[in-house]
């Protein structure tokens, strides 16, 4: 899994937006807005990091957070992401 060419991680004040830049712009209208946790693992998607267990491995080292709730938030993540085709 990798996140779909086309769109863009940007930092707006504290806040990061996916938006989505030329053609990707056609078929989809809006930003993404994510907390530094979804802004962390997007950036990894983007670099092909698409190992589920690393993604959870990666929020474990940054933050204080109990396994099963990394594999949650990883699940969810990566489900918003899809739904919303932003993933390949």
């Amino acid at each position: 899994m990798k996140t779909r060419e086309g769109f863009m991680l940007r930092k707006l004040g504290n806040e990061y937006v996916v938006v989505a830049l030329g053609s990707a712009a056609e078929n989809f209208s809006g930003i993404i807005r994510l907390n530094e946790a979804g802004s962390l693992l997007w950036e990894r998607l983007s670099k092909g990091i698409d190992d589920k267990s690393q993604l959870v491995d990666i929020l474990l080292s940054t933050y204080d957070v109990e396994r099963d709730v990394a594999v949650k938030d990883v699940d969810e993540f990566l489900s918003k992401l899809k739904h919303s085709g932003l993933v390949e």
